[in-house]
């Protein structure tokens, strides 16, 4: 109810960061670009624990070998080994990038509360780019309230269309994220299942 259109605006906003860190264009934003858009086959980022390396998704992307090579070039100048750096660990990296890209760009239609709420999908993992310190909050401010919805929706998204699952399953995976979360300020935890049992309940509304 508070403002629902920066609600959107955010959610719009939000993966902006997959283009790459903010600034003029150049090989690791083409690189960034392309790790993150041209998934040619599905690829878990962890196996028995462990997670896959960047190296790893490029191999199973069967990229050709001379551009992988570039690639993995651009990756290194950049100080980002492929072959050791965990490719979930430089997906999540694009928070932080929405942050440096959209914070110069505050203003009337993008406000701070949009800003640092479209940087903060990835609270639950402790991306934290907007420094909102989520492990100490008691009340919920605007931003809080909006990254957690954001967070939640961009979840049940991935499962659904990444992952293909059904609506039942993805709101079970929601409530696993949740429990495997003990320590969670209750104010973190009420807001995720209150935006959980909003989504479970517009089942009928939700494209299939």
């Amino acid at each position: 109810d508070e403002g629902p259109e920066r609600l959107m605006r955010a959610a719009v906003l939000h993966d902006i960061g997959k283009s790459g860190p903010a600034g003029e264009e150049g090989d690791f934003n083409r690189a960034v670009q392309k790790l993150f858009s041209q998934q040619i086959r599905s690829f878990s980022p962890y196996e028995n624990g462990r997670a896959h390396t960047i190296a790893e998704f490029m191999a199973s992307q069967d990229w050709p070998k001379p551009e992988v090579a570039d690639d993995c070039l651009t990756l290194n100048n950049a100080g980002v080994d492929p072959e050791t750096a965990p490719m979930i660990d430089f997906w999540r990296r694009h928070a932080q990038w929405t942050f440096e890209i959209l914070k110069p760009e505050t203003g009337s239609d993008i406000d701070s509360d949009v800003v640092t709420a479209a940087a903060s999908h990835h609270l639950y993992e402790h991306r934290d780019p907007a420094a909102l310190h989520p492990e100490a909050a008691t009340e919920l401010s605007l931003a809080l309230k909006m990254a957690g919805a954001l967070e939640i929706v961009d979840k049940y998204q991935a499962c659904r269309v990444r992952w293909a699952r059904d609506h039942e399953a993805s709101i079970a995976w929601l409530e696993q994220i949740l429990a495997s979360q003990p320590d969670l300020p209750p104010v973190l935890a009420e807001n995720f299942r209150a935006v959980t049992n909003v989504l479970r309940n517009a089942k009928d509304v939700i494209p299939s």
